[in-house]
């Protein structure tokens, strides 16, 4: 229905007033003369007052509201009111078919930009405003008949193979069609102005279609962020029209009672903006930056180099937190300094994919608990580094403190890998306030966080926006794991910068347009051959990476020269050659990229002399992939006879040399594939690293190269410090015919019990390596080895892939007493050992009298203890873990659930659907079965299905292991008591464990074994 308009309009002085359309006024700027209609918020036209250049808006009469979905026309008045700094006319607008609501907006310019708002919104109890929409309100528009009229669009998507963008020449022939389109980013241009939109629409529910007003929408045309913008070819003043308008504002989401900010769509105007002598798309991209909203940490996008993953999962803590903070300090030496983006992913519960979703309250305590990880976060924070972590705000687990059947949906299945997931009823826990509580404990765990990972996040609208702005609002930088998802407030994507994670159809923004704006703000795009882009390198155990060196690679070869160009803003994009501002530009022209500082060639194929930082050029880092001399051209601040060239290692800058300069040129020979710095003169000498700060023991992963924190006993010229192909450092016992003991004196112990545990490894022959630990006036605790036959298949360990295994002990602190001794001795032998990744860490005993070992798996330090991985799934993330009491969610019954997860005290060990193969078994440092004797091994389980699983008594290296016996367990939905007879003979390589025989039929839901109370006892001797 079409009411009847009334309007009032202050005009010079003079009131005019009718009940008629076609009123007009022009509101103006230093820039802009923008003619506006007075019957409804609508412009008509824009006059360009410099050049006398037109566009257009809407020129047919509209008076349409969608509020809710459903059509309303208001009674409006109208008024000539001056802002500040620009003019404007308001509107007042009641709907007394809406329960006699009103809106009052405003039409105002400023400069180059016209801004349409939604000031006032005023309801009331018996009409509740959700959303808002004005159909066809094309606030900009151009026309067929105008030279060089054209539209660009973008859509948000990641297909490697696609591209989001849409550039249309607007002529006479033009489809003019009834279907609404849309886009997230839209510039029309002409041969004279070009004009970018910006408006704050978000969709309370993505999908466009609940309170979509008008049938005509395309379909798809409103999901996600692509709807921000709505536009539409039309006819006007005798040619084709193409305008632009917002898409649907919500004023208060659906079950919230939270206002949101106000409606607003602006237009900023502009003339040729980078110099080139013709308007086009890309200076309107220019001007959009003026208007465009900014997500939270952007700005330090440009600076974020050394990207890297922190891995723990599955108990293993194979990065507690105080290691992941010498690896911080290894990467600003190699680096100088560079600043680190820092993603844990694993830092609460038993690691990644645990107990989802507390975000504080659970910081795990294998890892390190929340004392250690602060320590890493404050101090790697002065070691430039930024740390984030991984939040699933999609799923949440039954054993997480902040699961239940009313948090989540339990007939919803999420991701079952250590545990079933379940769907989380996203805007339940959004209006409730949970999800901001939980964010609140998290940020009071750990203040110095400075960004949060959305983890398998896959929707957008209102909910990802408030999301979003509760983590930001917190002082957290956003990142997601899918580029397409909440652009509008991440920096950051996963899957646009780990090449090798996740498909190319989810890879990064394929936009250009969008690249254009926001390359400086965004590591969430496609590899360009000009740009490039940032890419994440790992060796802290994600995906099972471990190699030091290829981490480098990526950071100097790829992301080092990405982050050189995001710090300028692009200007100018053709086909071979990108510019940017402050006179960078980058071409392929020549047949490779090439960067160059105005004149200054800084980047030529493989090889660089990239300025940091890059506005002040303080240092130049050197970088050739293929090695040997090349000649570079110094800034022409440098006025030096002569330069420094430094070498970057992961202990700090080495001096290599004086480098002569010439005609302002310099000549750097290198090797390949390894850093260099160039400084104007001598560089300040290196920082001195506390390796092991926070815990007890001085250099526990022997990254100081000269062993100063250790004192050697016996042949000291057999002790190095060893660094493998993957660049790990271990301490290194060459082969000697006597003793050699390498020791620490450590201080700080409190009254109590601790964990010491080291990683070792006995090359082929056997060779005696004990760890021992004399606290101050007690008697010496020890646990050895005497070889390495198990393979080390955990994936987030730092050494997997080698035949690194823990051997712990457990010492007492007496009162008054706060020192001890750790020792290695390493007997006489012809086999080398390698140590590393030494731990004293706070325990409880478990103790049951008559027992050689007895585990219930309430204070387990880190792992499995006393069982290793196995070969199941080879190399690789386990399915198996310590699973932790949460009654009833984790108990038998609860969602037709068929075993418990924990069977006594808080904790037990789990194994959840596993790979076929070995899962975990003993070796000899945990249960060691003496030759000629014969032992009881015996434990409490409970096994969802007969014959899954089976004991295993075997012998020597898992892969290649020789079977002594087999016995199936069988259905037990109760717990029950498995209890056999180990007899090694005369083998000292014995070992037991659980095997995965099959995988039948659709049980991946729970096709569970459960552990626990796990009891060795010596019975007597073989044969008797």
């Amino acid at each position: 229905m079409i009411r009847k308009i009334t309007w009032t309009i202050v005009l010079f002085g003079a009131v005019l007033s009718g009940a008629a359309f076609g009123q007009s006024y022009t509101i103006s700027s230093k820039q802009l003369e923008v003619t506006v209609a007075s019957e409804f918020p609508r412009v008509i036209s824009y006059k360009h007052r410099a050049t006398g250049s037109v566009l257009y808006g809407q020129s047919r009469e509209i008076d349409e509201v969608v509020i809710n979905g459903i059509s309303y026309t208001p009674e409006v008045t109208s008024g000539k009111k001056s802002f500040l700094d620009s003019k404007g006319i308001r509107y007042n607008m009641v709907f007394p078919e809406a329960g006699d609501i009103t809106m009052e907006a405003s039409l105002t310019v400023s400069g180059a930009v016209l801004m349409f708002k939604i000031d006032k919104i005023v309801d009331n109890d018996a009409f509740r405003i959700n959303t808002i929409e004005i159909p066809q309100h094309s606030i900009i528009s151009i026309r067929s008949n105008q030279l060089g009229a054209s539209l660009a669009t973008a859509l948000i998507d990641a297909d490697k193979a696609k591209c989001g963008d849409t550039f249309r020449s607007i002529t006479a022939e033009t489809e003019v069609s009834e279907k609404l389109l849309s886009a997230a980013y839209a510039i029309v241009s002409t041969k004279h102005l070009a004009a970018a939109i910006e408006t704050n629409s978000i969709y309370d529910h993505p999908s466009g279609s609940k309170n979509a007003s008008d049938e005509r929408y395309a379909k798809g045309s409103a999901k996600v962020s692509n709807g921000r913008v709505m536009y539409q070819m039309t006819k006007a003043g005798g040619a084709v029209s193409a305008g632009l308008w917002s898409g649907q504002w919500t004023y208060r989401a659906e079950k919230s009672e939270k206002i949101e900010p106000a409606p607003y769509v602006k237009v900023i105007v502009t003339t040729d903006r980078n110099d080139d002598r013709v308007v086009d798309w890309q200076d309107g991209a220019i001007a959009f930056r003026q208007i465009m909203r900014n997500a939270r940490g952007a700005e330090r996008t440009p600076d974020r180099v050394a990207q890297h993953i922190v891995m723990n999962f599955a108990s293993a803590a194979g990065n507690p937190f105080l290691r992941s903070l010498d690896n911080v300090k290894r990467i600003y030496y190699v680096t100088d300094g560079l600043r680190q983006m820092v993603l844990h992913k694993g830092y609460q519960s038993e690691g990644h994919d645990s107990a989802h979703s507390d975000f504080g309250g659970n910081i795990g305590r294998r890892q390190g608990g929340k004392k250690d990880m602060n320590i890493m976060v404050d101090e790697g924070v002065k070691w430039n580094a930024d740390f984030g972590v991984h939040l699933n705000c999609t799923e949440s687990y039954p054993e997480a403190k902040s699961f239940s059947d009313t948090f989540v949906n339990p007939k919803s299945l999420g991701w079952g890998w250590l545990d079933q997931a379940y769907h989380i009823r996203h805007r339940q826990d959004l209006v409730t306030g949970n999800f901001a509580g939980r964010i609140d404990e998290l940020k009071r765990d750990v203040p110095g966080l400075t960004f949060v990972y959305m983890d398998v996040y896959f929707g957008d609208g209102w909910e990802g926006l408030e999301m979003a702005r509760t983590m930001q609002e917190g002082g957290i930088d956003v990142a997601t794991e899918f580029p397409r998802q909440i652009e509008h407030s991440a920096i950051w994507s996963h899957w646009s910068v780990d090449m090798t994670y996740g498909p190319n159809t989810h890879r990064g923004i394929n936009s250009r347009i969008v690249r254009f704006i926001r390359n400086h703000q965004k590591d969430m795009f496609l590899a360009h051959p000009l740009l490039g882009h940032a890419e994440i390198g790992d060796f802290e155990g994600w995906q099972g990476r471990t190699d030091f060196h290829q981490f480098l690679d990526k950071v100097y070869n790829a992301s080092l020269p990405a982050k050189y160009l995001q710090h300028f803003l692009i200007s100018k994009w053709t086909e071979n050659e990108i510019k940017f501002t402050d006179g960078v530009r980058v071409t392929d022209a020549s047949g490779k990229r090439q960067i160059f500082n105005g004149e200054r060639l800084i980047l030529d194929g493989g090889a660089y002399l990239l300025p940091w930082e890059p506005k002040r050029e303080k240092k130049l880092y050197h970088w050739n992939a293929d090695g040997g001399k090349t000649t570079w051209t110094l800034p022409k601040s440098w006025k030096k006879k002569s330069v420094k060239l430094y070498l970057l290692t992961d202990t700090g800058r080495e001096f290599v040399a004086d480098l002569d300069v010439t005609g302002g040129k310099v000549t750097i020979e290198a090797e390949a594939k390894t850093p260099y710095v160039v400084y104007p003169s001598k560089a300040k000498a290196n920082r001195k690293a506390k390796w092991g700060q926070g815990g007890f023991v001085k250099d526990p992963g022997f990254n100081d190269r000269g062993i100063t924190d250790w004192k050697i006993d016996g042949e000291a010229e057999v002790v190095s410090i060893d660094v493998d192909g993957h660049g790990r450092a271990s301490l290194k016992v060459a082969a000697s015919r006597e003793t050699v003991t390498v020791s620490q004196k450590i201080s700080g112990l409190k009254p109590g019990v601790y964990s010491a545990s080291i990683w070792v490894e006995v090359d082929e022959d056997k060779r005696k390596a004990s760890l021992s630990v004399t606290p101050d006036g007690a008697e010496t605790v020890s646990v050895w080895t005497d070889h390495s036959f198990a393979y080390n298949y955990m994936g987030n360990s730092g050494l997997n892939r080698t035949r690194m295994q823990r051997m712990q002990v457990l010492f007492d602190a007496a009162p008054w007493k706060s020192s001890a001794t750790i020792s290695l001795e390493i007997g006489p032998g012809d086999s080398a050992v390698r140590f590393d990744n030494v731990r004293i860490i706070p325990t409880v005993r478990t103790v049951k009298e008559g027992y050689i070992l007895f585990e219930d798996f309430e204070n387990v330090d880190e792992g499995w203890y006393p069982f290793v991985k196995g070969d199941a799934g080879g190399v690789t993330d386990p399915t198996t873990h310590l699973s932790e009491r949460h009654s009833p969610y984790t108990d038998a019954g609860w969602n037709e659930k068929l075993v418990d997860d924990t069977i006594t005290g808080d904790w037990s060990l789990k194994s959840h659907n596993e790979r076929l193969g070995v899962v975990y078994h003993t070796i000899p440092q945990t249960v060691r079965f003496v030759p000629g004797y014969k032992y009881e091994f015996s434990f409490d389980y409970q096994s969802a299905y007969a014959d899954e699983y089976s004991f295993l008594i075997g012998a020597g290296a898992v892969d290649k292991r020789e079977i002594i016996s087999t016995t199936n367990f069988k259905q037990s939905r109760n717990t029950s008591k498995f209890k056999i007879t180990v007899e090694p003979g005369q083998r000292s390589d014995v070992w037991v464990g659980v095997i995965r025989n099959k995988i039948e039929g659709d049980r991946k839901r729970e096709t569970d074994l459960i552990v626990d109370n796990v009891s060795v006892r010596q019975i007597g001797v073989a044969g008797k």
